[in-house]
């Protein structure tokens, strides 16, 4: 036994020699490039809702859903590095944010110069100008504004942190702005009467015009300058970053490869967006669409379970915390309790999203994330039911149990948790049904769950009210089927008892 002990300890020794000599071989890197190179990998952020630069194909599935003439070049990039590119989505005005605090390597979703960007993050060389020459507005068909003068009085929606939200301020003063995180929202307050014309540029508009008939692009355009063009994006004091991925861009213009892949991507995008023959309306969708909505609706229900099973646990214990007769434990987990009640869950998604990636820098995925805020969450309002389920059990069992003999943890976990459980079993099935809905805020990370489906498939079609009613739709019977459970153990807990 001891030759055993020995040989273990001598091979664990000899690994981490093994380990340090290894770790002297390779320097740390010294700037960003060099992490990129030692890691074998490009983290790229995108909005993966602005056809045909960035999109979603939904035929396919991981790192291959990402198509567009961004990603392209964002490929490209990759391969003159030597290494592998992975992509992520987010919201377009949250991107800048992420590369900032180097949670993406560079970000590439049609960004434009700002001196307000300039002082977070570094610009490269524009790698396409054709967007920024044609910049104009949707429109309903019935629209007749001959001029931006006919805009000054009215309400124009564009995108927040856009390059055509800088031309509205500077050429349309006079407007009523509103803003959006994605095209798609702005299309449909254009089709609900909300707005009158959106501000794009002229290819992102072509894209709504095949499914909604509805809108049309205005003559009437923006005044712009061939100076403005698209670039990658990517944290401040970075040159060594910033000269490798201007000398890829500067070949990629050079060959014409960028006007090549845009072409591609326009044709790509115009038939992951094709219905068919048949009137766009929702049943149309639906069948073009259907796996597409079923994948978030198994997302969205595997994410509640994950929650509510590690949420039920944490609350457990935050419940036995704060009855417990240690202060210092009893002031934490009151504190636990009052933060997490006192806070929106949005904001607690972020700070995990964006705080973690500070603590722990692409070592945790967002989903991952996510799922440690929801449980973060939910595990504060889990251990109110707990705490309400051991005060619902008659004072005299606790009596019984102390008269037993028992301590106070077999008290606690052979006697009142029992009982405690079969109380808030309906409490917790309501819990579950709360978090199907909570859910859907995932989707603002590109989380697989029913809303993300939703904002894939509008990305896709522009068809988002029809793809909400959808999703809508989907929400409305697992809720209600599964409220018709909880009713019934419910029921049937209250018959048992009598």
């Amino acid at each position: 036994m001891k030759k055993l002990l020995l040989s273990l300890i001598m091979v664990l020794v000899l690994t981490a020699c093994g380990a340090n000599t290894t770790s002297t071989e390779t320097a740390p890197p010294q700037n960003m490039l060099e992490e990129i190179q030692q890691r074998g990998e490009l983290i790229v952020g995108t909005s993966p809702d602005y056809a045909p630069f960035e999109f979603i194909d939904p035929s396919k599935l991981g790192q291959d859903q990402y198509v567009g003439a961004d990603i392209d070049l964002a490929q490209q990039i990759a391969d003159d590095l030597g290494v592998k590119l992975t992509v992520k989505a987010m919201n377009f005005d949250d991107i800048p944010t992420a590369v900032k605090e180097r949670k993406f390597d560079i970000g590439l979703s049609g960004f434009t110069y700002t001196d307000d960007r300039a002082k977070v993050i570094q610009f490269s060389e524009p790698y396409d100008n054709s967007e920024s020459l044609c910049q104009g507005f949707l429109v309903r068909s019935d629209n007749t504004f001959t001029s931006l003068d006919d805009f000054n009085n009215a309400t124009v929606t564009v995108q927040n942190g856009s390059v055509q939200q800088q031309y509205t301020e500077q050429q349309l003063p006079g407007a009523n702005v509103r803003f959006v995180t994605a095209l798609e929202d702005g299309a449909l307050e254009l089709k609900a009467g909300k707005t009158d014309a959106v501000a794009v540029s002229c290819k992102s508009g072509e894209g709504f015009l095949a499914n909604n008939p509805e809108l049309k692009l205005s003559d009437t355009l923006f005044a712009v300058s061939d100076a403005i063009g698209t670039m990658v994006i990517m944290p401040l004091g970075e040159p060594e970053l910033l000269e490798a991925v201007n000398t890829s861009i500067i070949a990629v213009k050079d060959a014409g490869l960028y006007t090549q892949w845009l072409s591609d991507a326009k044709a790509l995008s115009a038939q992951v967006g094709e219905l068919g023959a048949a009137k766009p309306n929702v049943f149309t969708l639906l069948g073009a669409y259907g796996n597409v909505f079923w994948q978030g609706t198994l997302g969205t229900i595997w994410l509640s379970l994950i929650v509510v099973f590690f949420g039920t646990i944490g609350g457990a214990l935050l419940a036995l915390a704060k009855m417990s007769k240690f202060k210092p434990l009893q002031w934490f987990a009151t504190a636990y309790i009052e933060l997490v009640r006192g806070t929106p869950i949005l904001l607690q998604l972020y700070l995990f999203v964006f705080g973690g990636a500070q603590f722990f820098p692409n070592g945790i995925s967002d989903q991952m994330w996510v799922i440690f805020a929801l449980i973060f969450n939910s595990s504060a309002y889990v251990a109110e039911i707990f705490r309400a389920g051991i005060q619902a059990v008659d004072k005299g069992q606790f009596e019984a149990a102390k008269s037993l003999g028992l301590s106070d943890r077999n008290m606690m976990i052979k006697v009142i948790m029992p009982q405690a459980v079969k109380n808030i079993l309906p409490a917790l099935g309501n819990e579950f049904i709360t978090m199907i809905k909570e859910t859907s805020l995932a989707s603002i990370f590109f989380i697989n769950s029913l809303m993300t489906s939703q904002s894939i498939v509008s990305a896709a079609t522009h068809m988002k009210l029809e793809a909400l009613m959808i999703v809508g739709v989907i929400y409305f019977i697992l809720t209600f089927s599964l409220s018709k459970v909880v009713q019934y153990f419910e029921k049937k807990g209250q018959t048992n008892h009598d």
